[in-house]
């Protein structure tokens, strides 16, 4: 008889992500460390006793990954320290959580970033009022790499998933080689010293290069863009029969 595992599921890899990335931010914008963060907007969970003070895990869990922020605090800790809310929220984690079904809710998921519309759409010349995507030329590859942050990461491998859904081979290594020209900028990034590489190696899983070995056959090879650390276990590759 199998003997069942108990306790909490293992913690995703994204999810950690998300809360250290977000923890820095906040740490970085206060110049606060974790029971600085915990005093400013957890003062209540402090106990004092006696000559001791007793400090809850949660801003430490926050910044090892273990926990993540409710919505509600997050957007409380964004009206205190503005530009902290996206490093938790970003769009970014959508995608490389979930693969769209269509090209539909890929146009409808950037139509929702006003902030890259002017760059990805242009008014349809047929439907006033209307948005059209522009189309992915290397030119608009390269705009979108210079821009060197979540939003060009995002919609680069938006670019990727859509390559998928239409056999784009071309589309594909366009918005690979973008993937990794953005890779400079989001180094420079404060807030991601510490975890670009885990995020980079969680991306070049998820998001492998083709290599098309016949007509009917495509092997899916992770390249990633940087050593690996000492003892990973390392990846395999898989062969994929089309239709």
């Amino acid at each position: 008889m199998t003997k069942k595992n108990r306790g909490r599921p293992a913690r995703l890899p994204l999810e950690a992500l998300r809360a250290k990335i977000w923890y820095r931010a906040v740490s970085l914008a206060t110049g606060l460390d974790d029971r600085g963060l915990q005093a400013r907007f957890d003062g209540e969970q402090i106990y004092r006793h006696d000559s001791k003070t007793d400090w809850s895990r949660k801003w430490k869990n926050y910044k090892e990954g273990l926990n993540n922020p409710r919505l509600e605090k997050v957007l409380r800790i964004e009206a205190e320290v503005p530009g902290t809310a996206q490093w938790h929220e970003h769009f970014l984690w959508h995608v490389i959580r979930t693969k769209p079904n269509s090209q539909a809710e890929i146009n409808d998921l950037l139509l929702a970033q006003p902030q890259l519309r002017d760059l990805l759409f242009v008014p349809c010349s047929l439907n006033a009022g209307k948005w059209q995507r522009a189309d992915v030329t290397n030119v608009l590859i390269h705009q979108l790499a210079a821009l060197g942050n979540f939003d060009g990461l995002a919609t680069l491998l938006l670019f990727v998933w859509e390559s998928e859904l239409i056999s784009s081979l071309e589309l594909r290594s366009m918005a690979l080689r973008g993937y990794r020209m953005i890779q400079e900028g989001l180094r420079q990034l404060p807030v991601l010293q510490s975890d670009l590489p885990e995020l980079l190696m969680l991306i070049d899983s998820t998001f492998p290069e083709w290599v098309h070995l016949s007509p009917d056959k495509v092997l899916r090879v992770v390249i990633f863009s940087q050593e690996l650390p000492a003892g990973y276990p390392g990846v395999s590759t898989e062969a994929d029969t089309d239709g």
